[in-house]
């Protein structure tokens, strides 16, 4: 029985393995005005 592990290599050395890698900053204001917004409608 094999893992299918070929390498032992170091995994940083891969990188992120995900898209939007550095976008991250973006989504948190995106969202934090998003979230404000929703409570300023809520209010009025």
């Amino acid at each position: 029985m094999s893992t299918g592990l070929n390498s032992y290599s170091n995994p940083q050395d891969i990188g992120p393995l995900y898209p939007g890698v550095d976008l991250e900053w973006l989504m948190v204001i995106v969202l934090v005005a998003l979230w404000l917004l929703w409570h300023v409608f809520q209010i009025s």
